[in-house]
């Protein structure tokens, strides 16, 4: 609609909002408590942002730093991606690294031992029972 009436953006952006809330009716009313200042919409971006950095990097920090402590670990990851197949694009598909076991137990590890996590994954062995010693 602003694309062919330019002004009316602009227009309804300078309604008073207290006006607004005394003349509108319920649906609109509804529809410009929907709506974002750049403020808000700047720290909303700036919560996801920090959020999914952080939650994301503080395991593959972990994990680099457990591969790269561990030469054979790491061998085996490479020597494991190295035999998977890749598609006509070079790149790993989804359903392929799903199937990668050492490249998911290393996954499945550093994501129990993370402290990013509220609580801290269990180790299962559906084939035989684990105990642990004191």
């Amino acid at each position: 609609m602003t694309k062919h009436v330019r002004f009316l953006g602009p227009l309804m952006k300078s309604l008073p909002m207290d006006w607004i809330e005394k003349t509108g009716d319920a649906r609109t009313k509804a529809f410009f408590g929907f709506l974002k200042t750049v403020a808000r919409i700047n720290n909303e971006v700036g919560t996801i942002t920090g959020a999914a950095f952080e939650t994301a990097a503080q395991p593959i920090r972990t994990i680099l730093y457990h591969l790269y402590s561990d030469r054979e670990m790491l061998r085996n990851l490479r020597a494991e991606l190295a035999n998977a197949h890749r598609g006509e694009d070079g790149e790993f598909s989804i359903a392929v690294l799903e199937k990668l076991l050492f490249l998911d137990g290393v996954i499945r590890e550093e994501l129990r031992l993370s402290p990013g996590l509220a609580t801290r994954l269990a180790r299962v062995a559906s084939d035989r029972d684990l105990y642990y010693d004191q």
